[in-house]
């Protein structure tokens, strides 16, 4: 068996070669992320629509079948129809602004309507008080980007009278 001396050979340590070995990884990765980074970022910002621009491009919806429904008692009326969503956003809830032939009301419809389905929707109201002949804008609200926005441009206006 041959005896091999290696105090003639050079070379760097494995401990050397690992910590030279981590600070390259260390300095690559750093750099793939700071350039990735920001990348990322300014394709948000490019690509972010903001619950305005949302509103215009995104919502849409149409209403049908508008009915009143006598409630328990002679001057509670419920307005009753159907809302399809045709947009492509869900819409999270609805404001209801009543104009009656007596005087004004607003209620709110806290009832979801996902994309490409349709709802029937409703909202009490005193007949006593507002009227029997009603005109009703009903206005969607949607959340987008942690905003919550009711989309005024897309009011649909129903009318309904309930005796």
């Amino acid at each position: 068996m041959e005896v091999v001396k290696l105090d003639d050979k050079k070379g760097v340590s494995p401990l050397v070669a690992s910590v030279l070995l981590v600070g390259i990884v260390v300095v690559i990765s750093f750099l793939v992320f700071w350039w990735y980074g920001e990348y990322v970022a300014d394709n948000l910002e490019k690509s972010e629509v903001s619950a305005d621009q949302s509103c215009l491009q995104d919502v849409g919806f149409s209403i049908s079948n508008v009915n009143c429904l006598e409630n328990s008692t002679a001057t509670n009326k419920i307005v009753y129809f159907d809302l399809e969503n045709t947009g492509s956003i869900d819409l999270n809830a609805f404001k209801a602004s009543i104009v009656g032939n007596s005087a004004n009301d607003v209620k709110s419809i806290s009832q979801e309507v996902r994309q490409s389905v349709t709802s029937k929707l409703s909202f009490g109201y005193d007949m006593s008080l507002v009227g029997a002949d009603l005109e009703v804008d009903i206005i969607p609200l949607i959340w987008k980007g942690g905003i919550t926005k009711y989309c005024t441009d897309k009011v649909q206006t129903i009318s309904v009278t309930c005796s």
